[in-house]
C-alpha cells in the first residue's frame, strides 16, 4: 500500500497533468466559457501537491457529472423530437376518439 502511495506522490505533476487534459476536453465539450474556468483556481498552479492532486480529482468529479446530466438531457430531447414527429401519437390518445369515429 506505501508503495502505491509513493507512486503517486513520485507521479503528481504527470497527475495532476492527465487530469487538466481531461478537464480541458471537458470544458470544451459543454461550452464552459474562460470566465467559469477561472473559477477553479487550482488550473494553474504549479507546485504539485497531494492536496492540489486531490481538488483536481473532485473538480473533475464536477466535470463528469455535468457532462452525464447534458448528454442524459440530450437524448431526452431527441426523444421528445421524435415522439413530436410521429403520427401515430396523435391517434392513440383520448381526445381523437371523436375524430376516429367520423
Amino acid at each position: 500500500m506505501s508503495r502505491c502511495h509513493e507512486l503517486r506522490k513520485d507521479n503528481l505533476p504527470q497527475l495532476t497533468n492527465a487530469i487538466c487534459d481531461e478537464m480541458i476536453q471537458l470544458w470544451t465539450k459543454v461550452h464552459i466559457s474562460s470566465e467559469e474556468r477561472i473559477i477553479f483556481r487550482g488550473f494553474n498552479e504549479v507546485e504539485y501537491t497531494e492536496e492540489l492532486l486531490k481538488e483536481h480529482e473532485v473538480e473533475l468529479k464536477k466535470l463528469r457529472d455535468k457532462v452525464d446530466k447534458c448528454n442524459k438531457l440530450w437524448k431526452q430531447f431527441l426523444a421528445m423530437v421524435q415522439t413530436t414527429h410521429d403520427s401515430e401519437r396523435l391517434m392513440s390518445n383520448r381526445g381523437s376518439r371523436v375524430m376516429n369515429e367520423e
